[in-house]
């Protein structure tokens, strides 16, 4: 579920940054210059994806050794 979101969320950010790129009015100006925050939602789910992926695989092998 965490990948499907950080998936979802990664193509929502390249389309906004898209939009936003592609806007001439002076509105967004400020916006063009920090496109890098539109990246911040699918890292941070994409980061927390890993951690639990990690925690999960290392719960498995403890409790197959046992």
């Amino acid at each position: 579920m965490l990948a499907l979101a950080t998936y979802k969320t990664l193509s929502w950010s390249l389309a906004l940054n898209g939009k936003i790129e592609a806007a001439t009015h002076s509105a967004f100006g400020v916006l063009k210059h920090i496109d890098w925050l539109f990246y911040l939602i699918p890292g941070s789910l994409g980061i927390s994806t890993l951690f639990f992926v990690v925690v999960t695989l290392n719960a498995l092998k403890k409790n197959m050794a046992v």
